[in-house]
């Protein structure tokens, strides 16, 4: 089948390139960098890898993968054995490259299928172009807009997975049964709605941090990374050691201290203007007096 892979990425002496690295010509690329500039930068501090299905216009893109060079690169281990990854794996500064490959297939070329391409083929396509462009100036790196798409294996797209959506946080739904081992089946779950299903503008991606949910987050589905649930689930263990009802006590005090000094101060009020009020009576009785004795 034929794919227009879509990348996203720094090189050797450039920062991310403004309209993707590669992508299909037709792209709508602004609202495809939505999904991708919002995510990358905390990839790292969720073991280096995460993925995302999304649709921008006439497409949609499979099996969208964020990477940390370095995690990547233990990932696969092995794998790597008789790759030229070595000298791709940083920018001139040293800092380990941060990258987005994904695969734009055309809605109206789906077939069923979906593309036959593991992690490792994944890392030699991003290389594969990468490598046209690392050494390149800033000025000089240009995006490479892509007029025919590249041929791939494909497998069915079949999958009997369905994800739990019963959660939710402003609008997001939350899936509570993703798990590392099954990404690929929720991934081509997903994928196959965008294509098939009656809510074509779905989204899905993995491992979203505390700090990655704000409104301007374009996913309409995520899963929560492990590193939230431990701090939620540290949280509530705080929590339990110092209850709320705690710290409405404390304000209960608060508000009636405040209440107590409102009254207070009232009291005076109210016994300085006696105290007036019996001034001026003593005195209208002295005078009195006075004009008697006269």
């Amino acid at each position: 089948m034929k794919v227009y892979p879509l990348i996203y990425s720094r090189t050797k002496f450039a920062g991310y390139v403004n309209g993707f690295m590669v992508r299909p010509k037709d792209l709508d690329y602004r609202k495809a960098e939505s999904y991708v500039g919002t995510i990358i930068e905390t990839t790292k501090n969720v073991g280096g890898i995460r993925y995302a299905v999304f649709s921008v216009g006439e497409y949609a893109v499979y099996n969208g993968t964020f990477c940390y060079t370095t995690r990547l690169v233990e990932k696969l281990g092995e794998k790597l054995n008789g790759e030229d990854y070595q000298e791709y794996q940083a920018d001139e500064s040293g800092r380990p490259l941060n990258f987005f490959i994904g695969f734009a297939i055309k809605k109206g070329e789906y077939n069923g299928n979906v593309p036959d391409i593991d992690l490792l083929g994944t890392y030699q396509i991003y290389l594969e172009y990468l490598k046209k462009q690392f050494k390149n100036t800033r000025l000089n790196t240009k995006t490479e807009e892509l007029s025919e798409g590249i041929e791939v294996n494909e497998i069915s797209c079949q999958s009997d997975f369905t994800p739990d959506e019963s959660d939710s946080v402003d609008g997001i739904k939350i899936l509570k049964n993703y798990d590392s081992e099954n990404y690929q089946n929720i991934i081509n779950y997903y994928f196959k709605q965008i294509m098939e299903g009656e809510n074509k503008n779905i989204s899905f991606v993995t491992d979203i941090l505390r700090d990655d949910i704000n409104p301007s987050m374009p996913y309409t589905r995520f899963s929560i990374s492990k590193s939230t649930v431990d701090r939620c689930i540290a949280k509530l263990k705080q929590q339990q050691e110092n209850p709320q009802p705690k710290q409405k006590i404390s304000q209960f005090v608060d508000l009636h201290r405040v209440e107590d000094d409102k009254e207070n101060q009232s009291s005076k009020k109210k016994s300085s203007s006696c105290l007036v009020i019996c001034l001026v009576v003593i005195i209208l009785l002295i005078l009195l007096i006075g004009f008697l004795k006269k």
